[in-house]
């Protein structure tokens, strides 16, 4: 099983917009494409979508990509505070932590080679 903090991760990542997934959704491949609906045939298109005129598409899509938004705003502002929580209790735990260590040293070293956070 994994665990909710995995959960958590995965989403936030996955709420990104680096994340995309032309092959299986269609709200990406038209955002790549904007012709992509002219390409593809109504037989390989979901069962509720096959009917749908082009505009009915279009909109569909449109509103489907105004969703997802958004969701990835909610998901955002909700990783914002889950961050800000465990900084907070981060700064209340006293004591050595191996895993706060590590993570200073390494973004220490990507600080040093260049990268930015």
């Amino acid at each position: 099983m994994v665990s909710a903090s995995i959960q958590v991760e995965r989403s936030v990542s996955k709420s990104k917009s680096i994340y995309q997934n032309q092959v299986w959704d269609l709200v990406d491949l038209v955002k790549e494409d904007e012709k992509a609906l002219d390409k593809i045939k109504k037989e390989d298109l979901p069962a509720g979508l096959k009917n749908k005129s082009q505009a009915e598409l279009k909109a569909y899509i449109q509103q489907k990509e105004n969703e997802r938004k958004q969701i990835q705003a909610e998901i955002a502002r909700l990783d914002q505070q889950r961050q800000e929580y465990i900084q907070q209790i981060m700064e209340k735990e006293e004591g050595d932590d191996l895993g706060q260590a590590i993570t200073n040293s390494i973004l220490t070293f990507a600080t040093e080679k260049g990268y930015s956070f």
